[in-house]
C-alpha cells in the first residue's frame, strides 16, 4: 500500500506541471480570442464603411463589466490578494440586471 501511494505522488510530481502548462495555454488562449473578438466589435462598420452602434456599444458592455473586472481581479490575484487559480472571467453586470436561466 505504502508503495503504491509513493508511486502515486512521484507520478502526480511528475505530471502536474504539465498539466498546469497545458490549462495556462487555453487560458491563454481564450483570453486571446475574447480580446480579438471584443476588438473587432469596438471597430465594427457596417456595409457602407459606417460605425455599427449596436456591435460598439456591446463592445462598450463586454469593456466594461467582463473585460475589466476580469483584469482587476487577475490583477489582485496576482498580488497574492486574492487565492485561487489563474484564468477566471468575472462578470459584473450592470444594477439591476439579472440573468436567469
Amino acid at each position: 500500500m505504502q508503495r503504491e501511494l509513493i508511486n502515486l505522488y512521484r507520478y502526480e510530481e511528475a505530471n502536474t506541471a504539465r498539466t498546469r502548462d497545458s490549462a495556462q495555454r487555453c487560458v491563454r488562449a481564450v483570453r486571446m480570442a475574447i480580446r480579438r473578438f471584443h476588438g473587432h466589435l469596438a471597430a465594427a462598420v457596417d456595409a457602407q464603411g459606417q460605425l455599427e452602434p449596436m456591435l460598439r456599444t456591446f463592445a462598450q458592455h463586454l469593456e466594461r463589466y467582463l473585460i475589466v473586472p476580469s483584469r482587476r481581479y487577475s490583477e489582485a490575484r496576482r498580488l497574492g490578494s486574492i487565492p485561487g487559480s489563474a484564468g477566471c472571467l468575472t462578470y459584473e453586470p450592470p444594477s439591476g440586471v439579472a440573468w436567469s436561466p
